[in-house]
């Protein structure tokens, strides 16, 4: 999986700080804390200020975001952080657009899904539970049963293609 650069990633931070309002977000110093403890899997108290990042002083809230994020590089977790900051701003459109100039250079991009913007390009490496199944009866409407649930994305790996059906639900799909 290709990795957010850290250019890209210091970029990210004033977004999360309110320094670049109506883009972005302007999250408190606890609300940061939590943001990445839930997203970040950190462990961190704000207590009277924000954990150290550098030792003896506390951090800003931009000292701690930078250092937050670079720690978060690789992570999948961090498509979450980048989906609230566009998805709570109150110029959407405007941070969509930021972030994926921001983004874009490493190999991801903001697509808008129904009212909701999301990252698109991040892996997501989960265990799954993975099952062949042979199916030889009502394979037409299984395929477009699944055809239907799909949101994002659909891929394809077949020999050959002769159902028309089919053709015109993908075509659907496409559009």
């Amino acid at each position: 999986m290709k990795k957010l650069d850290k250019f890209a990633l210091i970029q990210l931070a004033p977004l999360l700080t309110g320094h670049r309002k109506p883009i972005g977000i302007d999250l408190k110093g606890k609300e940061l804390v939590e943001l990445f403890n839930r997203c970040g899997d950190f462990r961190d108290v704000y207590d009277k200020g924000l954990p150290q990042v550098i030792e003896g002083l506390n951090a800003s809230k931009k000292q701690y975001a930078e250092d937050r994020l670079i720690k978060m590089m690789g992570n999948d977790n961090l498509r979450l952080i980048i989906e609230e900051i566009i998805n709570k701003s109150e110029e959407k459109g405007k941070s969509a657009e930021e972030v994926n100039e921001i983004i874009s250079p490493c190999g991801y991009n903001i697509s808008l899904v129904g009212d909701h913007y999301v990252v698109c390009g991040i892996s997501v490496k989960k265990k799954l539970d993975i099952s062949n199944k042979a199916s030889f009866d009502k394979i037409q409407n299984d395929i477009l049963f699944a055809l239907d649930k799909a949101k994002i994305s659909v891929n394809l790996a077949i020999a050959w293609f002769t159902n028309e059906r089919l053709y015109k639900k993908l075509l659907e799909k496409k559009e």
